[in-house]
This record gives C-alpha cells, structure tokens and sequence, in this order.
C-alpha cells in the first residue's frame, strides 16, 4: 500500500509493519504488533494514518511516523484489509464473519477528516 507521498507499507508474517522511502526503497521503520502475524495489505487515509490488523483480532492505527495512535479489538483474527468509505466509516472483517463498522467519531475519511 502506498500513501500520499508514495511511501510504502507492508504487513508482514513476523508481526510487523514496514515502511519504506518510496524512491530509494530503503526501510524508514518497523513497527511491531503484540501478535505473530500482520496479515492483509495496509489501508491509509487522507491524513496517512495507516489500518492494519493482526491474527489476535486487533485492528491497529498507525501513524505516518510508526507510532501506535489506537486499537480495536474485533472477536476473531483479522486477515484482510480494512476499507474506507468515501466519508468514513471504517470496514474490516474478521475470521468468524462479523463485520465491524468504526464511525467518522475516530477521524476516519478519504480526505483526512
């Protein structure tokens, strides 16, 4: 997943999320989750707060610079990525079919709001 100024993100098996320099390719920094796995591709609004989930069933807020804004515990692991309606709210499902809806009240929004 790429952002507004093209930096790349990247979940990983080991419990990790990476980002990296969009034009050199060299890691900016990793993150890291309180579970294995970091499954499912990254999701990014219009302020660049990256979503990702983890095989525990949170759904973690990141911000730009690798710092854990807030988390969301869903009931079962989460191995897609999240969505984003064009004026929030935010999507993501988990393992056992539940989907949960995370309202505009958390700055969601394609545009940053």
């Amino acid at each position: 997943m790429f952002d507004q100024d093209g930096a790349i993100y990247v979940g990983c098996m080991d419990g990790r999320l990476y980002s990296f320099e969009p034009t050199a390719g060299g890691k900016r920094w990793g993150w890291v989750a309180e579970e294995y796995f970091v499954m499912g591709s990254p999701t990014v609004d219009g302020a660049g707060r990256i979503y990702i989930g983890d095989s525990d069933g949170i759904l973690y807020a990141i911000s730009p610079l690798g710092q854990e804004l807030w988390r969301f515990k869903t009931s079962a692991n989460i191995v897609s990525s999240s969505v984003i309606a064009d004026a929030g709210p935010l999507y993501v499902s988990s393992t056992d079919g539940v989907l949960n809806a995370l309202g505009n009240a958390a700055g969601f929004g394609r545009d940053g709001s």
